[in-house]
């Protein structure tokens, strides 16, 4: 599928149409979200890549209006936000789908008359031998009390979010509850609010693969905390409710826990309000649910991640001229360009306007500068641009490089794309430390669109170790953890930083001076060849992969667009140069970029004091942290090590994998494995992103390549 996801949902004013829509804006999905509401001040409807009013549920004209929608938006799925439109979509799904080739996710009208009627959902419990609260209705109260005694439950049949619920503790209250509600129902009370859970699942084709349950504390009938763990006993009841009930697709349970049993009291034949909590938990039923009924792809349960959950008011800003309009005399909705922010793309030789973006973040980095994606253009690597999206006081902007695909082994995909960050630590960078969430999520949806013109399938950047990024991309693709860097905080005083070296690391740089080796600043950078002929030489040793073996153009390149902002030092012995290094320094950061010894002198490891000598210049220089990296590839190796002897401050290296078009990717990744088959090659790495640009080597006999 090359073009996006279509997806309607209804219901943007309700919590759970506006889950259902977080849900799909932090999914992997390349998705086209039309939202619809009978108010325009839903602001769902702002959240959306198209928004249409319509009429209440319960007019006439409200399926009229939903066909038409149907017919002109074509929607892949649909997508149910209100409980009052459950039943006709149930009543209506066979219809709808095979008259406008689309799919409704939504459940039987068996299925969801047993979660809309509590009288409904108590007797399919107790006739499938399941623990629930014990419940009457009006007549049988006298027995029920006899039974369980107060407090009691009185709540109407049909109802949500605690409208109309009253908790009485004798006979008065009971009556007078009972008398305020029409078509009650009164039940047991069980449990403490502090004992009380919400839990979800998904059931396919006969079977429940995937659940969550999560502790959770009220505030108006809604979630307000969530308290997510694996809960492994009360998900395997979960999955025995699932089986039996029999939705289509999602369904939500609530109970409370009551002398060691969950005892249920709730069915929601569809997403849960707890939609949007549960995708922090790395539960994003929306986005399985869409994979499954577009894709086929087979539903795995995901890892929950242990997490407190807090609830908390946000706001969605509109202009005045941009709330919808109903236009007369045919009452369809006008829909106005509701996007808050503008999404630009740079090029390098846009510099002025590139360098300005940056200057409105409040970090940036070498990596991040425009001269320095310039040489990467030059070296062949693609085209850099830079993702500039502002929103009000807000702003943040992504490098990226642009690659072709045409020419991979295998790929036939001629126009298509993929996108990658420079070598080094790039990443987004924001106008404020902490940005509003709706202000991400109106970013990932601009850069999705623009990176879909740009007919790019997938995205790859490594993340700077320094920089909060994580937060600036989440739910919008994957963050992976890849290892961890080391720095040294140079706003401590130098004797303290100095403190802090391993008293190896200190004994090693008071020897090598001891020795007669010298580290000094090249600033004319006169040595530069004999740099490159080292680092040639550092690099052909440790078997390094293509990608950290520069041309010798570069060097000279590099130090002719970086210029300051680029340092060499240089280690001597007896006037003869030995080891060197490369440094950085942009924004009160200093980089250790590149790095060699010769191969006569490793045994001295002059490397020390080389890293030493850069540490006092930088300090001279007023910058705030030296970051030295990490190990080789990201992995626990000896550089790692060595590093570590210079300071005990480590970072989360991070990279972010971004998949636009999901079949588009799967596609490539075929082609290039039937590409490997032919020529008797296998990939070498089985965790590459993207995993159709994985190195390959010739297939052995004795390779485990899981043939028999």
């Amino acid at each position: 599928m090359t073009e996006p996801i279509t997806v309607l949902v209804t219901g943007a004013g309700s919590l759970l149409g506006q889950g259902i829509i977080r849900a799909l804006r932090a999914s992997t999905l390349r998705v086209h979200i039309i939202a619809a509401d009978p108010s325009p001040l839903s602001a769902g409807l702002y959240w959306a890549d198209e928004a249409h009013l319509i009429p209440m549920a319960s007019k006439t004209e409200y399926l009229p209006r939903i066909e038409e929608l149907l017919a002109l938006r074509k929607p892949h799925a649909v997508f149910v936000g209100t409980d009052v439109e459950l039943s006709l979509f149930a009543s209506e799904r066979e219809r709808i789908e095979r008259q406008f080739h689309t799919n409704v996710i939504v459940s039987s009208p068996e299925v969801v008359a047993i979660a809309d009627d509590k009288w409904k959902t108590y007797e399919f419990f107790r006739a499938n031998g399941f623990d629930c609260p014990a419940s009457c209705l009006p007549g049988g109260e006298k027995e029920l009390v006899k039974e369980v005694g107060f407090p009691l439950v009185v709540k109407p049949r049909v109802g949500a979010r605690s409208v109309g619920v009253h908790v009485v503790r004798d006979w008065t209250g009971l009556r007078a509850a009972m008398d305020a509600g029409e078509n009650v129902i009164v039940q047991e009370c069980v449990g403490t609010p502090q004992t009380e859970y919400t839990a979800g699942a998904l059931y396919f084709e006969g079977r429940c693969d995937a659940s969550i349950v999560m502790r959770r504390e009220l505030r108006d009938g809604n979630t307000y905390r969530a308290f997510a763990e694996k809960y492994a006993v009360l998900n395997a009841l979960v999955v025995q409710w699932t089986e039996r009930l029999q939705p289509f697709g999602p369904v939500n349970f609530q109970f409370r826990l009551a002398n060691g049993k969950a005892k249920v009291f709730e069915i929601n034949a569809r997403f849960s309000g707890t939609t949007a909590l549960r995708i922090h938990a790395g539960f994003n039923s929306v986005e399985t649910t869409l994979r499954h009924v577009l894709f086929g792809e087979v539903v795995v349960q995901p890892v929950i991640r242990p997490i407190v959950i807090l609830r908390h008011w946000s706001e969605t800003l509109v202009e005045p001229g941009a709330v919808l309009e109903e236009d007369e005399p045919e009452k369809t909705a006008t829909v106005k360009d509701s996007s808050p922010g503008h999404l630009t793309m740079l090029g390098t030789s846009d510099r002025e306007a590139w360098m300005a973006a940056l200057r409105r973040s409040f970090q940036h980095d070498v990596y991040h500068l425009p001269e320095y994606h310039a040489l990467a253009e030059e070296r062949g690597e693609g085209a850099a641009r830079l993702f500039a999206y502002t929103e009000g006081e807000y702003s943040i902007a992504l490098p990226l490089l642009l690659r072709p695909l045409q020419g991979i082994a295998g790929i036939e995909a001629d126009g298509w794309k993929d996108a990658t960050s420079v070598y080094g630590y790039p990443g987004p960078v924001s106008s404020h430390r902490d940005m509003p969430p709706a202000v991400l999520r109106n970013f990932h949806g601009a850069l999705d669109r623009r990176l879909a013109e740009e007919r790019v399938v997938a995205a790859f950047s490594r993340l700077h170790p320094l920089f909060p990024q994580r937060a600036m991309l989440a739910g919008n693709g994957d963050c992976k953890h890849e290892g961890e860097t080391v720095s040294i905080d140079l706003t401590q005083p130098p004797e303290v930083q100095r403190a802090a070296y391993r008293p190896s690391t200190k004994s090693r740089i008071n020897k090598l001076r001891h020795q007669g080796l010298a580290c000094e600043r090249d600033h004319e950078k006169r040595h530069m060849a004999d740099f490159t002929a080292i680092y040639h030489q550092t690099m052909q040793r440790v078997h390094a992969h293509s990608s950290y073996r520069f041309e010798p153009e570069y060097f000279t390149r590099l130090a002719s667009g970086l210029g300051p902002a680029l340092e060499l030092f240089v280690v001597k012995l007896d006037g003869a140069v030995i080891c060197g290094g490369l440094f950085t320094i942009c924004n009160g950061i200093v980089q250790y970029h590149l790095s060699g010894t010769s191969s006569d002198f490793l045994k001295l490891a002059p490397m020390s004091l080389l890293v030493d000598t850069a540490r006092l210049w930088a300090i001279n220089e007023g910058a705030r942290a030296m970051h030295l990296g990490g190990g080789v590839g990201s992995k626990e190796d000896s550089l790692l090590e060595f590093k570590r002897g210079f300071s005990r401050i480590t970072h989360e290296f991070l990279t972010w994998r971004r998949v636009l078009d999901p079949a588009g990717y799967s596609r490539l990744c075929a082609q290039t494995a039937r590409w490997n088959e032919r020529h008797g090659l296998r990939s070498t790495s089985a965790d590459f992103f993207p995993a159709y640009r994985a190195p390959s080597a010739p297939r052995t006999p004795d390779a485990d390549d899981g043939m028999a």
